[in-house]
């Protein structure tokens, strides 16, 4: 029930105690739970007394818990909260479906952790609006509501304002918003007001999968992250900016680029930018503003330590896949991983990706996402000429998986794969190609290549059945991919704070 690993996201250097409450995502804690969690809890801390080791994490997220099983943990957790740096209380109020009970929950959560020195805090997949924010308020170093939330008038502006003073200086570096249900007047207040005061020292946002449309990324565009200058990790997937927000978005992350370029003369700290779901479109502006593809070409071109792009469903056509691959050549940026699912590149845009890697081999990708892109078998023959040793030394030379689905290979493209091996290459998906049409021989050369090759229905079902390692390390990597399918749908059943 605890551990000593206290790092969300692989971005914190104290070393201390983590608290834990695993169990099922859709039960209520129970009171029993709560006395075996305060027993644990107490005996890990008696355990670390010698070396005198505090707790700097507490992890209570995917746990439903109802206030009054939350009061009962109150005592203790107040005990240990002035350590406190990591936050995890993502998806806590789902089930709890009436809306004050959240509140009350996100009340005590504020009470117990509101001066802790948090530098994350994980909030994903809780159903929280206005209320819940400003409720929540005191964990971004703001004042402090009624922890039960009737203190909250949402509609009051004296009361917001109020609350929305800061009280301390926040700590917080990495902030989780994923899947809160947002919509563009709650981005507008309170959580901006809530975020200015700490975007300086943001280095990981994440406000993917909310229903923001092109206002709330106009709002966080202009208003906030041309001010977020640490930033290492935007996440915006899944929120349908639509063209119009896309280019806010992009324009604030350019303002941001140039600020720490050309006013503080440093260098641009971004290694994730997931930007799935949003619109490019290059060559299709109605007016003369910039092309929201140009915008982003002027970050990629600065973020030198870029290690992680997400550009899936950006409609980039094979003009905007040429921009993003020079942009990305004249960064020198090594990336880990590549997801252009169905941005619309077709063969030609393969071409520029084929160029991008004979002039700037990515030694350290392994991860290469081109699904629903209509390469096609010509297409198909140029980017296996580079990552095979046919053309000499592969130019990924550590690529596990690669991603094909749905690209209207034929016989020649099955011809192609089966006679180049890439060497490092795990994971092969090549779905929906046309496989019904090809020669079993062809298809079992290429499934013995690799450890893991899905090309049909059933190699779906014998992999979703493989023992849990292999599929679960697989399953990893798919992450991305399942969470652009329908993001917008996705938000959770439960009533909206």
């Amino acid at each position: 029930m605890a551990d000593n690993n206290n790092n969300h996201n692989g971005d914190m250097n104290s070393i201390g105690l983590t608290l834990s409450a695993p169990g099922c995502r859709e039960d209520l804690v129970t009171a029993d739970e709560t006395e075996q969690l305060l027993a644990s809890w107490q005996s890990l801390i008696d355990n670390a007394a010698h070396s005198h080791t505090p707790v700097t994490c507490v992890n209570i997220g995917k746990r439903v818990w109802h206030p009054d099983i939350l009061l009962k943990l109150q005592p203790f957790l107040k005990s240990i909260a002035a350590a406190v740096q990591v936050l995890l209380v993502d998806d806590v109020i789902a089930s709890l479906k009436q809306t004050e009970l959240g509140l009350k929950t996100f009340g005590i959560l504020a009470e117990i952790f509101g001066a802790s020195p948090l530098r994350v805090l994980d909030l994903n997949d809780n159903a929280i609006g206005s209320r819940g924010l400003l409720v929540l308020a005191p964990l971004f170093g703001a004042n402090a509501a009624a922890a039960n939330g009737s203190g909250v008038d949402e509609n009051n502006e004296t009361s917001r304002q109020q609350i929305l003073q800061v009280v301390h200086q926040s700590r917080l570096e990495e902030i989780y918003l994923n899947n809160l249900g947002l919509s563009v007047e709650i981005v507008s207040d309170p959580l901006i007001p809530l975020l200015l005061p700490i975007a300086k020292q943001l280095k990981i946002l994440d406000i993917g999968r909310n229903q923001l449309g092109s206002g709330g990324a106009m709002e966080l565009g202009t208003r906030l992250l041309p001010h977020c200058v640490a930033l290492t990790a935007c996440k915006y997937g899944g929120s349908r900016p639509l063209q119009q927000g896309t280019r806010y978005l992009c324009r604030g992350l350019a303002q941001m680029v140039n600020t720490v370029t050309n006013e503080n003369g440093g260098e641009v700290l971004l290694e994730e930018l997931l930007l799935n779901d949003c619109q490019f479109m290059p060559g299709r502006n109605d007016d003369d503003e910039d092309e929201p593809v140009e915008l982003l070409c002027q970050v990629l071109k600065h973020a030198k330590r870029l290690s992680k792009l997400v550009l899936s469903d950006g409609e980039l056509y094979a003009e905007g896949t040429q921009l993003v691959f020079d942009a990305l050549t004249i960064s020198g940026a090594q990336l880990v991983h590549l997801d252009l699912e169905n941005v619309e590149m077709g063969a030609e845009g393969v071409e520029y990706l084929v160029e991008w890697l004979r002039v700037s081999p990515q030694t350290r990708l392994e991860y290469l996402k081109l699904d629903t892109n209509e390469i096609g078998d010509d297409g198909l023959a140029s980017l296996m000429a580079v990552l095979s040793a046919a053309d000499g030394e592969p130019a990924c030379p550590v690529l596990k998986t690669l991603v094909l689905d749905q690209n209207d290979f034929e016989a020649d493209g099955f011809e192609c794969l089966a006679d180049n091996q890439i060497p490092s290459l795990e994971q092969l998906f090549l779905k929906e190609n046309n496989e019904d049409d090809i020669d079993e021989d062809v298809l079992e050369r290429i499934r013995n290549m690799y450890s893991t090759v899905i090309i049909s229905d059933e190699d779906e079902e014998a992999f979703l059945h493989q023992p849990a390692p292999k599929k679960e390390e697989a399953a990893a990597e798919q992450v991305d991919a399942a969470e652009v399918d329908d993001l917008a749908d996705a938000f959770a059943a439960g009533a909206q704070i």
